[in-house]
């Protein structure tokens, strides 16, 4: 139970992200490195503490390179995307990972998604596939942003699934090489693609911050644990969360008001969350968390 407690932590911090890229003026890729590099800093002290520790592996940075490399890609690609279209709808479409993940779980991990879990996913698809319709006839924004988001998606799936196999001991001694691998991947990619960062003004400044310290620092740290604590599948369908709550943020801030078929999608995703979470809720059936790897 605490595990999901940590997640659904991890869904409603990593919900704001969309919020706070939106709001943003820094050019996307250069906000993705910003609030990678940031993330490392503050979370450094934590990791030098355990690398002191005896039982410390002295080359605990290089687990994370590959993992950072994808996370670099899904930040920036969803930087991008998540400003060509509606929050609600980019939220939707960059963590609907359940999609691919039965697939990276298998090939990465060698575990097979449950047949109650493919049924949920099954329901989540049908939501997402009921909104992609919608959009499809909504111009050339439109489809350039969903094309970055669902690039972004995939790129999501494979570090999540990477950090199951990768991550063993400190959670600390793990992510913060990820985060600064990432930044900097991101970084060399801004200077090639956007230039010399801008000089960020006092609003930007917290933004930046804030994407830092919320759903990067709690959120994807979290997410992070519980791929050790629970099954891929599970996780992925429960990021689902991100959609309603980003949703409502963006209805209350800016009026975006989400479409009949996002509601559609939505009801869908909440379904599919229930479906997985069900079984380790009920009193009489016990659910072994997974091996933290």
């Amino acid at each position: 139970m605490m595990a999901w407690c940590s997640l659904a932590v991890a869904v409603l911090a990593c919900s704001t992200a969309v919020i706070l890229i939106k709001a943003s003026h820094t050019p996307p890729v250069w906000l993705a490195a910003e609030r990678l590099l940031l993330a490392a800093i503050v979370l450094s002290p934590l990791a030098f503490r355990d690398a002191r520790k005896a039982e410390a592996n002295p080359g605990w940075w290089r687990t994370a390179l590959w993992p950072g490399l994808f996370l670099a890609a899904h930040f920036s690609a969803w930087a991008a995307g998540a400003r060509m279209i509606p929050a609600a709808n980019s939220t939707l479409i960059a963590n609907f990972i359940p999609v691919v993940m039965p697939a990276v779980a298998l090939l990465l991990l060698r575990e097979r998604a449950s047949t109650l879990e493919l049924a949920a996913t099954a329901v989540g698809v049908a939501g997402v596939a009921f909104l992609a319709i919608g959009d499809i006839h909504g111009g050339p924004g439109l489809l350039l942003g969903n094309t970055l988001c669902v690039l972004a998606m995939i790129a999501l799936a494979i570090y999540l699934a990477l950090s199951r196999r990768l991550m063993r001991g400190s959670l600390w001694l793990y992510v913060v090489p990820l985060y600064a691998i990432a930044g900097m991947v991101c970084a060399a990619t801004a200077l090639a693609l956007e230039g010399p960062p801008p000089l960020p003004a006092a609003g930007e400044a917290v933004l930046v911050v804030a994407l830092a310290c919320v759903p990067t620092v709690i959120g994807h740290s979290l997410m992070n644990r519980a791929m050790g604590l629970l099954r891929p599948q599970a996780v992925s369908i429960a990021a689902l969360g991100n959609v309603p709550l980003a949703a409502v943020m963006a209805w209350m801030l800016w009026g975006e008001v989400p479409s009949s078929a996002f509601w559609v999608a939505g009801v869908a995703c909440v379904i599919a969350i229930a479906m997985v979470m069900a079984p380790s809720l009920r009193p009489s059936c016990h659910v072994p968390a997974a091996e933290v790897r």
